[in-house]
């Protein structure tokens, strides 16, 4: 049998080590059949032991992780979220100047843009000459109220002191005419007393003269019948001229009677205007009411003007990154048509579990995040909230199971992770909305 020369070599060392070792006889040595016998047992009680190492070993893995999964869930249908503003322009026209570059950092209130103003520049102007109009006619018609309002009050104050005036008068000519009628009667009798005197008169005369004529009586007595009868003629013209006087009086005061009552109907015509003249009053004051509408009319215009011109500045409506920038000079906007979009620097990460893994999940639990965009850097997170209802109730178009054609399908539940904001502060301007992530919520907490 040969003997390799590794043997060889172990016997001698052996054999060294021995003679070093002991001071007493050198025990034999093992023959070259016995070492060649004894290594074969060597190995397989090592390879044994290695094997129940193993075993040990993945045991104790397995019980590690199985306690580990049963208070940890885990998924990686999860990406990064955020808010985003779409922003778009108010009002249409030409782009004169941009102030903003894709991916450019803007805080809310920043100018992003501007757009010719010329056009609305000159609908404020207009406006504005239609607001100084309106006002101005307001001006005139409340100028026109007063004016109305004083002459009818005016005139009202005279008419009715007219009025009065008449009515004084009125009762005066009346007591003119009753009196001046009265007077006539008793003319009249007075009259028919002078007229039996002047017959008795006559008749005197008459008898004293047939008398004088036989020499009955003197000429004296002739003379005085003579004179009695032509007094009493006298007394009865006087007596029919002052009847006539008397009845001139009477046409007289009722002439006046009746001019007072013209001039009491014309007081009562004038007090008429004077309450026209308040109606029209009434009247201009309803064309004060319609000349406010106007001016109120076209205030709101004016400020509709003001506010499109406005709008020829857009500004960042929030803090953030710009995206998807749509503008340059010289472009044609229209309203509501998308700029560009500004995305904020606050991410939350929309992780979608399946039903059977947030039983136990609640607000408040933490989360290791790994983003693959950072080779699996581990940050730190919260669960927020948890979906009300599935993503298939989001869908389009949501599932009907009522339909008999029902397969169960594991669902997935959207839960909203918050970034611990002190774990992502080196890394917040990097982490943008779509990247994939890894999550996992710690259930024990």
């Amino acid at each position: 049998m040969a003997v390799s020369t590794d043997s060889y070599k172990e016997t001698e060392d052996f054999k060294n080590t021995a003679v070093q070792g002991q001071s007493g006889p050198i025990p034999p040595l093992p023959s070259v059949a016995d070492t060649a016998e004894r290594r074969p047992s060597f190995k397989r009680l090592a390879t044994g032991l290695l094997i129940v190492g193993l075993l040990v070993g993945a045991i104790a893995g397995g019980f590690s992780y199985y306690g580990w999964a049963t208070t940890h869930e885990q998924t990686d249908d999860a990406y990064v979220d955020g808010h985003s503003s779409a922003v778009s322009s108010r009002v249409s026209g030409t782009v004169a100047r941009v102030f903003i570059d894709d991916n450019q950092i803007v805080k809310k209130g920043d100018l992003l843009a501007t757009l010719d103003p010329t056009d609305y520049q000159i609908k404020v102007d207009q406006a504005q000459a239609a607001v100084d109009l309106a006002r101005k006619q307001l001006d005139q018609s409340n100028a026109a109220v007063r004016q109305y309002a004083t002459t009818a009050a005016a005139q009202s104050t005279s008419a009715q002191g007219d009025i009065v005036s008449a009515q004084a008068m009125i009762n005066m000519a009346n007591s003119n005419v009753s009196q001046a009628q009265s007077a006539v009667v008793q003319q009249q009798h007075a009259i028919q007393s002078l007229k039996a005197k002047l017959w008795q008169a006559q008749v005197d005369y008459q008898r004293y003269n047939a008398l004088f004529s036989k020499g009955a009586v003197s000429q004296e007595e002739l003379d005085q019948a003579r004179t009695t009868y032509t007094v009493a003629q006298a007394d009865e013209q006087a007596g029919e001229q002052s009847l006539k006087q008397l009845q001139q009086k009477v046409l007289q005061a009722k002439d006046n009677l009746a001019q007072t009552f013209g001039q009491l109907t014309k007081s009562k015509s004038s007090l008429q205007t004077a309450q026209a003249s308040k109606d029209e009053a009434v009247v201009k004051l309803r064309d004060v009411d319609v000349s406010k509408a106007q001016l109120e009319q076209a205030q709101a215009n004016l400020k509709e003007a003001n506010q499109n011109l406005a709008y020829t500045k857009i500004y960042s409506p929030i803090d953030g990154r710009i995206g998807r920038k749509n503008l340059e000079p010289g472009q044609r906007v229209d309203v509501g048509g998308a700029i560009c979009s500004i995305f904020e620097e606050s991410p939350w990460i929309t992780a979608n579990f399946k039903e059977t893994q947030v039983g136990r999940m609640k607000p408040g639990q933490p989360v290791e995040v790994k983003i693959d965009s950072f080779g699996g850097r581990t940050f730190k997170g919260t669960v927020e909230s948890i979906s009300p209802a599935s993503g298939a109730r989001y869908a389009l178009l949501p599932p009907e199971n009522a339909t008999g054609n029902f397969t169960k399908v594991v669902q997935r539940i959207m839960v909203k992770i918050l970034f611990d904001q002190s774990s992502i502060a080196a890394f917040r301007s990097r982490i943008a909305p779509g990247m994939s992530t890894d999550v996992t919520v710690d259930l024990t907490k």
